[in-house]
């Protein structure tokens, strides 16, 4: 939900060594989120990131929470306001969050620690 609400990967740019995943497992880091961003969106982003995936919405839950904004005037003003301000961010280059790790991107070597092999455009995770 971060992705769709920044345009952007999560921890964009920055290394995703062992380090970063240690810190978001075990210590609950999360990335920044901008201000004007809508209440209700932020809310349902903080309880997906919920440690117990018992405590998290389903995406049958998640899809009726949209169908319900989708309907909902205030909901939608929140959000058309929401826009209007990061448009403006935008336009004046202002850094929408901060980044405390160095650039670098994930490497075939950590990918295949993580159990995925890439074949030609095709992912499929090892056979064990």
């Amino acid at each position: 939900m971060w992705e769709i609400l920044h345009g952007k990967s999560i921890f964009y740019g920055q290394n995703f060594g062992h380090h970063l995943q240690s810190e978001i497992c075990n210590n609950d880091l999360r990335p920044d989120i901008i201000k004007s961003s809508p209440k209700c969106y932020v809310s349902l982003m903080k309880m997906c990131w919920n440690k117990d995936p018992e405590k998290r919405p389903s995406a049958v839950n998640i899809h009726e929470i949209f169908t319900e904004w989708h309907n909902n005037i205030k909901v939608l003003l929140e959000s058309s306001e929401s826009e209007k301000i990061m448009h403006d961010i935008e336009i004046m280059n202002v850094p929408m969050y901060s980044i405390s790790y160095k650039t670098s991107f994930y490497r075939d070597s950590e990918l295949n620690q993580l159990g995925i092999v890439t074949d030609h455009n095709e992912i499929r995770l090892k056979e064990i």
